[in-house]
């Protein structure tokens, strides 16, 4: 049996260093930190972005989509906050990168709010600049008129 590839692994061994022994041993990958009916949901979506997905085979859909538009350079977590009563965490995290179809910067920060179940995070609540996205695939110009729409 092949082992499968982590094609996220940056974020991956960030939230393995940040969860430790709470994640299940097993989880490897980051598909494997999630629960099978995970809920990943992005607040801060642009107006017509994708606000939530449900479950891991839609998120790897969403994600698929994503394969190839950031080239990550370092991703550091910048604080953790863990507990124990509700089964949650919340992390921040830095990302430096950039855009490999563009050349333009993608240097993002996250804050990120887990539910954890069983091992596995079974809620995934990422808050980010959508701006930076825009930015790193479109440039600078596209964000001025984005930000210049009524």
């Amino acid at each position: 049996m092949q082992k499968q590839k982590d094609l996220f692994s940056d974020i991956t061994q960030v939230i393995r260093d940040a969860l430790g022994a709470r994640l299940a041993p097993s989880a490897v990958t980051f598909m494997d930190i999630l629960a099978d009916d995970i809920l990943f949901e992005f607040p801060y979506a642009p107006p017509n972005g994708v606000k939530s997905v449900r479950g891991k085979a839609e998120l790897a859909e969403y994600l698929s989509k994503l394969d190839g538009t950031i080239s990550v350079e370092s991703m550091t977590l910048e604080r953790c906050i863990l507990e124990d009563s509700t089964n949650s965490a919340v992390l921040e995290i830095s990302c430096r990168g950039f855009n490999p179809k563009t050349g333009h910067r993608y240097d993002q920060r996250y804050v990120s709010v887990l539910t954890l179940r069983d091992g596995h995070i079974a809620i995934f609540r990422d808050y980010w600049n959508p701006l930076v996205m825009i930015t790193s695939v479109k440039g600078e110009t596209a964000l001025n008129e984005f930000l210049e729409q009524e």
